[in-house]
């Protein structure tokens, strides 16, 4: 990863910083071996170094303020705040560790017992940028005094801060390796978790981060090791050495964080049983079973496609409304279970979903308030199944805080603002590329087969045209990812349903809604340019549907016209993405179509 120094105020870069070699980390790992000499210092000689540490922050506060507020924000007042509350934990752990670490009398039924408290010996820790030396503060104050050695990989935004708070431990003559700043790669991370010389792991940050941390540290345990966290042994899962006053316990499980975060997001399978009711209901209260009234148009549809009789299809759309409202209740009720004991039951709630999205079409229900409701109840469904909370089954190593920027690419695809114009355009439409294409279809072969618009689908068949571009960059990155993967060995079906991790790239350091509209209107159509001859294309495309009523062309010549004019349409809107603007070359041969055309067909 990149370790960039950056000014949040102006996004002006103020100093890049170039990650450790392995052999520079080799080093560095070699130096925490001052473990076997700080273990037996007097509490007396740790309180010195700790406490010296503190008065220095004091002492240079201005400074560590200033560049604290310079590379991530803070206003210089809280800057100053925290640097002078980062050193008054320094000095309470001076202050009360060796009272926190003294032996406790133990008085069991039979026998006699006594708890004791050991250094663990190295300890990797990771820290979020929002608090740079509060967050290193607390984590150092308590270990460097219970005797352990510390290696701390800070955010990637904060590398000042980072080096100035190591820069402390120099300066307060610490042993060489006693404290470690590392600007390293995630690979190298994982490396050091792996290294046995490290006992132990700190964590904070987003639960998706504490989840891998954990499980690539829980690989790492030895059966002899399998013993209460309280007995300091050398498991790696221990987050925190025992000592009150500090955060402490142990890390959680992938399971049971993945529990935390779906306890957390019980809501949207609740309001999923709502809509199940609805549905439930609904073809009662919009009346399918009603006396039904065919016009002209779809009784020459019903006729010409052989369909069944229009009682016979408002009884199905019937059954099936109700069918999936009452699967969307029990499905719902599954997944909302606290104890995450049905993740299956959110899949199951999606493909209901998208049953009721196809259902209309399937049926060919010749009722306008069934194809709303299913549709929109249909999309909304498989949101509160799986896009609202968190995705069942999703890869630990995809969830972790890996970069953003795909290698090779300028910006990221998947940011927030690139999906803003995505989700506004999803008003009038409910799927992306596959439904888009899907949904342009049927708007183009209307006037042919059946001899009439939908207005209505014409919006949205725009909506979805329009939708297209947008998505086109992430689904290529995709693409790009999954052949990677598969490259390297890994399962691709796997991969493909459960995510994971990339490996290269970089990291987005885009402001995204902190930053000014000028530049959030930008990163929202990055990837996404509108050339002039595209535009002119779709001018055609647009003038050519409409030659019934300019030439008045007639027959095979109207249908060809129409065709070949939505074509150019869809082509020139694809080609608006960066990473489809080779599809523009379609509009050729459908432009040498449109010369020839007037001489082979009829209507001209």
């Amino acid at each position: 990863m990149t370790y960039q120094s950056l000014n949040p105020a102006t996004g002006k870069l103020i100093e890049t910083f170039k990650e450790m070699t392995d052999s520079e980390l080799e080093t560095r790992l070699a130096a925490a071996g001052c473990f076997a000499v700080w273990r037996h210092k007097t509490h007396a000689e740790r309180v010195a170094i700790v406490a010296k540490v503190a008065a220095l922050m004091l002492e240079h506060k201005e400074s560590l303020a200033c560049t604290m507020s310079l590379e991530m924000g803070k206003r210089i007042a809280d800057a100053r705040g925290e640097v002078a509350f980062s050193a008054a934990i320094l000095n309470y752990y001076a202050t009360n560790a060796e009272r926190f670490l003294a032996s406790v009398a133990l008085h069991p039924s039979k026998g006699e017992a006594h708890m004791e408290s050991s250094p663990i010996v190295v300890i990797f820790a990771v820290e979020p940028w929002n608090f740079p030396h509060y967050q290193l503060a607390r984590v150092a104050g308590p270990h460097l005094m219970a005797g352990n050695v510390l290696m701390v990989k800070h955010a990637g935004n904060v590398p000042q801060c980072a080096i100035a708070f190591k820069a402390l431990w120099a300066e307060a003559g610490a042993l060489v390796g006693l404290y470690t700043n590392l600007l390293i790669s995630y690979d190298q991370a994982n490396a050091i978790i792996d290294d046995p010389r490290v006992r132990g792991v700190a964590l904070t940050g987003s639960a998706a981060a504490g989840r891998k941390i954990a499980a690539r540290a829980g690989q790492n345990l030895k059966p002899s090791s399998l013993v209460p966290v309280a007995a300091q042994t050398s498991s790696k899962l221990a987050m925190r050495t025992e000592m009150p006053g500090m955060s402490h316990g142990t890390a959680s499980s992938d399971t049971e964080g993945m529990g935390d975060a779906h306890r957390a997001m019980l809501w949207p399978h609740y309001v999923a049983m709502m809509l199940g009711f609805w549905m439930i209901t609904a073809p009662f209260t919009l009346g399918y079973l009603s006396d039904f009234v065919p016009d002209a148009n779809q009784l020459w549809v019903m006729a010409n496609r052989g369909l069944s009789p229009f009682a016979y299809r408002n009884m199905l759309m019937t059954i099936s409304d109700v069918g999936s409202g009452v699967l969307v209740v029990i499905f719902g009720y599954l997944s909302a279970n606290a104890r995450w004991n049905y993740p299956w039951a959110q899949w199951a709630n999606a493909v209901v979903g998208g049953w009721l999205l196809f259902a209309p079409l399937v049926i060919w229900t010749p009722l306008p308030e069934a194809y709303v409701n299913s549709t929109l109840i249909g999309g909304t469904v498989i949101a509160l199944a799986i896009l609202i909370p968190m995705m069942p089954g999703m890869s630990m190593a995809g969830m972790m805080d890996k970069p953003d920027i795909p290698p090779e690419w300028g910006y990221n695809p998947s940011s927030w603002l690139q999906r803003v114009p995505i989700a506004t355009l999803a008003l009038l439409g409910f799927l992306i590329v596959l439904l888009g294409i899907v949904s342009i279809y049927f708007v183009i072969v209307q006037p042919i087969l059946i001899g009439t618009w939908c207005m209505l689908c014409l919006f949205t068949a725009l909506a979805m045209a329009l939708m297209i571009p947008y998505s086109l960059d992430e689904f290529v990155a995709m693409g790009q990812f999954l052949t990677a993967s598969h490259r390297a060995g890994k399962p691709f079906w796997r991969t493909f349903w459960t995510g994971g991790a990339m490996e290269e790239g970089s990291d987005d350091h885009a402001r995204g809604l902190l930053a000014p509209k000028a530049q959030m209107f930008a990163q929202s159509g990055q990837g996404v340019t509108f050339p002039p001859a595209l535009l002119a294309i779709c001018a055609i495309g647009i003038w050519l549907t409409f030659t019934r009523l300019t030439f008045g062309s007639t027959g095979a010549m109207t249908n060809s016209d129409h065709l070949t004019g939505l074509l150019l349409v869809t082509f020139s809107i694809i080609a608006f993405a960066e990473v489809a603007c080779m599809v523009w070359f379609l509009s050729v041969p459908a432009g040498l179509w449109l010369i020839v055309a007037p001489w082979v067909l009829d209507g001209a």
